[in-house]
């Protein structure tokens, strides 16, 4: 196997790109973090990452932040809207994945979600299905990870003086960090097995939404009170009000709700190793 040293990640500067980012620097790879606003990059990583401008309106910059990379990791962003989906993921990784076969990359990675496959009809499922299928089609090694529910979501539920729950709280997810994610990657990219795989990667403890909240907000916002609205209620409120974000989640939790966890991630933690992070050390971290 040829090694992997240097790696260009798409989408690095978001929630779940940063931490991802973060462990493959601190696992030793020469990392590159391709964005629309390379500014935005120093301000986030300092010079332990380099900057590159990936714009996917210009073949020209996807083709200069590839040049001389052994790896890409595609961290791309869903919605607001469903039909963004299917530009912002499955276009976007049709276009990562032909250049990256022109270029001969060694390997592609996408965080994809834990219930896609080709019979699920919600757009946003759809759309990263189509994205594996254009990353699968390339020719170009790839490993696939179809993660569950993120702890870094969490964040986005404070509300000024709230923390909002969408729906009963009753679902139950193996809930994983973001930094486990990139722990895995950092292992992938030097496994020779690992390449043309799909990866389940669930967290170490499964647990409820209003369990979840519960440990996030006693540790990180015990002053702030904890308000639920109903799917159904978030739908509306955000069709109405213009507000795409609520809209957006709610219909997401509505979907996670009723098609619940269904992959199996023993292959990954046999291979890779078990995620270890827990809740409450992720909670305790992210107060500092």
């Amino acid at each position: 196997m040829d090694k992997i040293t240097r790696v260009l990640v798409i989408g690095g500067t978001g929630m779940l790109g940063r931490p991802v980012t973060r462990r493959l620097v601190e696992e030793g790879y020469t990392v590159t973090v391709g964005s629309r606003s390379p500014g935005k990059v120093e301000d986030i990583f300092g010079s332990s990452v380099k900057a590159a401008t990936v714009d996917f309106s210009s073949p020209a910059s996807l083709a200069a932040a590839l040049e001389g990379q052994d790896a890409v990791h595609l961290n791309l962003p869903s919605g607001p809207r469903f039909e963004d989906c299917f530009r912002n993921e499955a276009r976007a990784a049709e276009t990562v994945a032909n250049a990256a076969a022109q270029v001969k990359l060694k390997r592609i990675s996408y965080l994809s979600g834990e219930t896609v496959g080709p019979d699920r009809k919600f757009p946003p499922v759809q759309a990263k299905w189509q994205a594996e299928e254009a990353i699968r089609a390339s020719g170009v090694p790839f490993t696939i990870w179809r993660a569950t529910w993120f702890m870094e979501t969490l964040t986005n539920l404070v509300k000024g003086g709230l923390i909002v729950i969408l729906g009963s709280g009753r679902s139950r997810v193996h809930w994983l960090a973001g930094e486990d994610l990139g722990t895995s990657l950092a292992k992938a990219l030097r496994t020779e097995d690992s390449a043309d795989r799909i990866f389940y990667i669930y967290g170490p403890e499964a647990m409820t939404f209003k369990e979840a909240v519960l440990i996030f907000r006693d540790t990180c916002h015990p002053e702030k009170k904890i308000m639920k609205i109903p799917t159904g209620l978030a739908i509306i409120l955000g069709k109405l009000t213009g507000g795409r974000e609520m809209w957006f989640g709610a219909q997401m939790i509505r979907y996670l709700d009723a098609a619940g966890e269904t992959g199996d991630p023993i292959e990954m933690s046999r291979l890779l190793g078990p995620t270890k992070t827990t809740l409450a050390q992720f909670a305790a971290k992210l107060k500092g």
